[in-house]
């Protein structure tokens, strides 16, 4: 009965030595938990910040792309079809915001015919009007939209919207006329405005 004894204290010695060596292999103490936490923070935080600067550049720049290729192309729409207009038939009105003017419709063996009229207009936006306000609340002053008429027809095409109004005019310029046209708008999901703006002069070839 003794050695019995003796032999279980020895087999239950043994069994909490080992308990406590794998602890002390296996656990963190405090000192080094923390010092990994830190690791942790000053190495992702950056990390993070640099993504996400990253993604918002980029999202920036693209959303300044398209307002660049709205732009360019009711500019280049309008330069196009003025450079067929008939000379002496060009009006601007509405403070500029207006141009009309008679297309040049072919050569009928004596003279040059009449062709469509079009008229191109800068109007104000749905909820917006000319005060220098942000009336429709999506951060942009004085929102409109260029729409092409066909006045012939009938036929009305909006052409863009994200257009400042108070920047976009049209403007006699000798023979022809000048063409200022300013797109803006908001980042997605941002405060940030981005603006392009765009001059030109075109002449009718007729």
């Amino acid at each position: 009965m003794p050695t019995g004894g003796s032999g279980n204290k020895v087999k239950a010695r043994t069994s909490v030595t080992f308990i406590e060596a794998s602890r002390g292999v296996l656990g963190f103490s405090l000192i080094e938990l923390a010092v990994y936490i830190n690791l942790v923070v000053l190495l992702g935080v950056p990390l993070i910040m640099i993504t996400l600067t990253s993604s918002r550049s980029s999202s920036e720049g693209s959303y300044l792309m398209k307002i660049q290729e709205r732009n360019r192309s009711v500019v280049d729409r309008i330069i196009e079809e003025y450079r067929l207009a008939k000379k002496g038939t060009t009006t601007i009105s509405n403070g500029g915001l207006t141009l009309r003017f008679t297309s040049d419709g072919g050569f009928n063996g004596t003279t040059t015919i009449a062709g469509p009229v079009i008229r191109y207009e800068i109007r104000m936006g749905t909820g917006e009007t000319a005060n220098l306000k942000d009336d429709d609340h999506d951060g942009l002053i004085d929102e409109g939209t260029v729409v092409r008429v066909d006045e012939t027809t009938g036929e009305q095409l909006t052409l863009s919207d994200g257009i400042n109004t108070q920047n976009s005019f049209f403007a006699a310029n000798g023979t022809g006329i000048q063409v200022n046209l300013t797109t803006f708008g908001h980042v997605p999901t941002t405060s940030i405005s981005s603006e392009v703006e765009r001059s030109v002069s075109v002449y009718p070839q007729n």
